[in-house]
């Protein structure tokens, strides 16, 4: 009877990841224990069970994620590329952002600095601590909590503009006058009002908000 029951609860989770998930897409354990109403141990039994079957597949770097395998994949052994596994677990929760990649990696995005960072550094708010490091075996992540109360579309950019300048004399080997004229390429698209702006620089340290106003981003924020 067990062994019944087991059976069937299989077919409808692989049917439940059928239905939400695409092939090679991230699936985050805790995620499913949040979306089915169903003992978590018996929802581990469920998930081990459909990998021994080979309808669902382990991440191999980090334990609590999985994958269904694409049926026509070249590859015979599969895995998922490692950041659409950061992005699915700190940035977007069901395709609304709540995180941003920030630090050296941001930098470098902005062609501020030729440094390769050994971590990635991610600021989302799926993380409490200030800051806690995640061992992924090929890569660490470095995760922070965020200085506002939520992070967004409309704001992320902003915050990783202001987080750079918070730090940037160690993130950037462009001086800043040059640094400049890149940030505000980046934030060409970004408009806010005053009241927005001053609600997230008072987050910030005043040689921050020093370095916003001296260099003209809230003018470029707000002027549009």
């Amino acid at each position: 009877m067990l062994q019944w029951y087991m059976e069937v609860l299989n077919m409808d989770l692989i049917e439940y990841l059928l239905n939400h998930y695409d092939y090679d897409e991230p699936i985050l354990s805790r995620e499913l224990y949040q979306e089915i109403d169903i003992n978590p141990n018996t929802l581990r039994q469920s998930l081990k069970r459909a990998v021994d079957q080979g309808k669902l597949c382990r991440y191999e770097y980090k334990k609590g994620i999985y994958f269904i395998p694409n049926p026509n994949s070249l590859f015979k052994q599969q895995t998922i590329n490692f950041n659409k596994v950061i992005s699915k677990a700190y940035l977007f929760n069901k395709r609304q952002r709540i995180g941003y990649i920030t630090g050296l990696s941001f930098a470098n995005q902005l062609q501020l600095t030729t440094q390769n960072p050994v971590n990635i550094e991610i600021v989302t708010q799926n993380e409490a601590t200030l800051k806690r490091d995640i061992d992924y075996t090929i890569r660490t992540v470095t995760l922070r909590k965020p200085r506002v109360k939520e992070i967004n579309e409309r704001n992320f950019k902003i915050l990783q503009v202001f987080d750079l300048l918070n730090n940037f004399e160690k993130m950037s080997t462009e001086p800043i006058e040059t640094a400049i004229d890149k940030i505000r390429s980046y934030l060409d698209d970004i408009h806010i009002n005053r009241e927005e702006l001053n609600y997230y620089l008072k987050s910030y340290p005043q040689k921050t908000q020093i370095k916003v106003l001296e260099n003209g981003i809230d003018y470029e924020l707000t002027s549009k």
